[in-house]
C-alpha cells in the first residue's frame, strides 16, 4: 500500500502508532476528540491500521548524548510528553529543569 505524505496521512501514521502502543489508555480519550470518528470506528478499533516497527525505542535514537545528560534528557522530556494536558510541565517550570539549567563544559 503506498501511503503519500499528506497532512491527513501524517496524522493517521501518528495516531496509529499512539494507538497501537497505547491502548488500554487511550480507549478512555476516544469520546473527548473532536476528529475521533476521522480515524476511529464506533467501536474504537482503527480505521486505517499502518505498519510500524514494533521495536521502537526513544532511547536508541539518542546516538549523541550519553550518561548523565542522556538520562536527564529523558527525564526532561517524559516532563513534557503527557496524555492529559494539565499533567504537563509548563514551559516556565521546563525552564528551570535540570537538564536545561545544567552547566557544560565547553571545551
Amino acid at each position: 500500500m503506498l501511503i503519500l505524505s499528506t497532512p491527513k496521512n501524517i496524522m493517521g501514521q501518528a495516531i496509529s502508532r499512539i494507538s497501537l502502543r497505547f491502548w488500554v489508555l487511550l480507549k478512555n480519550f476516544l469520546g473527548d476528540g473532536k476528529r475521533t470518528e476521522l480515524f476511529y470506528t464506533s467501536d474504537g478499533s482503527l480505521k486505517d491500521p499502518i505498519l510500524f516497527p514494533t521495536d521502537f525505542n526513544f532511547q536508541s535514537l539518542l546516538k549523541n548524548i550519553h550518561g548523565d545528560d542522556k538520562t536527564m534528557f529523558i527525564e526532561f522530556v517524559k516532563r513534557m510528553i503527557k496524555w492529559r494536558p494539565e499533567e504537563r510541565s509548563t514551559a516556565k517550570e521546563l525552564l528551570q529543569d535540570p537538564w536545561l539549567a545544567a552547566e557544560y563544559d565547553e571545551s
